[in-house]
């Protein structure tokens, strides 16, 4: 059997929990790195029609030496504490990989780990959680990775690394440049998610909205002056068809940002809309539709009551 590179996994998600338990299913042997409090209460993963995965489970309070590639899928907002409370654990050779929505948490953590390799990503890849540790499969997509870092080119050992996350029901790939493929995903998610939450509906009943529909056009015209200003217009020259078009494919979803405000948890409306609104306003550009949104949504995760 070939050996594979071993993947420490923080952030058991629906995409980290489900990314665990399809490289657990190809004999990959990857360990899932937890909260102190809730290894306490992990027997395993479930996922929905296949049963329990028995996947391998550390606490991220417990310092480890073997850390050498760590696969970071939780939620952008809380990537830099996780990290930090795995700073025993992490040494100067081990290699991150950022895989979540949004963007500008790479800047944070290359800025706590200076020293560290750090790779970004995203993910097509569908799955919800209604429960801790129970996963339903939504969708299979793919998953790209590379380097923020325009000038640099991967060594043939780098790229062997991140592929060895590819697996069965996950595909992975590393792509070079990465920033054309994380800003559209940007675009596309603020164009469609806070949405999503303002009229409480799923992805695809926006488009039989009229005034969202307006709006929509209205926040991708937005989208693309930032982009302009920054020469990030590469594969996004026909955005809001690019929109309209994600919004029919996932029609039946319910958007990350509706899930996590219906269920009183933050969202990472800092990371998409947030971080768009700041890079508008370093370029001097306004976006009033997507401002108001932003502010919006941070209005209406502060009324909301806090997960039990």
């Amino acid at each position: 059997m070939a050996e594979f590179p071993f993947w420490h996994i923080l952030g058991a998600g629906s995409i980290g929990g489900l990314w665990a338990a399809r490289l657990h299913q190809a004999g990959r042997a990857p360990v899932m790195v937890l909260r102190h409090e809730r290894l306490a209460e992990y027997q395993g993963l479930h996922i929905e029609q296949e049963g329990l995965i028995p996947v391998a489970a550390v606490s991220s309070a417990t310092p480890t030496a073997d850390i050498k590639r760590l696969l970071v899928c939780c939620k952008s907002t809380d990537t830099l504490a996780a990290l930090s409370s795995m700073t025993r654990s992490i040494q100067e050779d081990t290699l991150i990989v950022l895989v979540q929505n949004g963007m500008g948490t790479y800047e944070q953590v290359c800025q706590r780990f200076p020293a560290n390799r750090i790779l970004c990503g995203t993910t097509t890849h569908g799955a919800f959680r209604p429960a801790p540790f129970h996963i339903v499969p939504a969708g299979e997509g793919e998953t790209l990775i590379g380097s923020l870092d325009s000038s640099e080119h991967p060594p043939p050992s780098l790229t062997a690394e991140i592929e060895s996350l590819n697996c069965p029901g996950f595909v992975t790939r590393y792509v070079h440049p990465i920033l054309p493929t994380l800003w559209r995903k940007l675009a596309i998610n603020c164009a469609i998610n806070p949405l999503t939450v303002r009229y409480q509906c799923r992805n695809g009943e926006l488009l039989n909205i009229p005034r969202a529909r307006t709006e929509m056009a209205g926040i991708c015209s937005e989208i693309l002056a930032v982009s302009r200003a920054l020469g990030r217009m590469e594969g996004i020259e026909n955005l809001e068809s690019i929109v309209t078009a994600v919004a029919h494919q996932t029609a039946a979803n319910h958007s990350s940002m509706l899930q996590d405000v219906r269920a009183g948890r933050t969202s990472e409306i800092e990371s998409i809309t947030g971080y768009l609104c700041r890079i508008a306003q370093d370029c001097g550009i306004s976006t009033p539709l997507n401002n108001a949104l932003y502010q919006e949504i941070l209005t209406l995760q502060q009324t909301l009551p806090s997960p039990l």
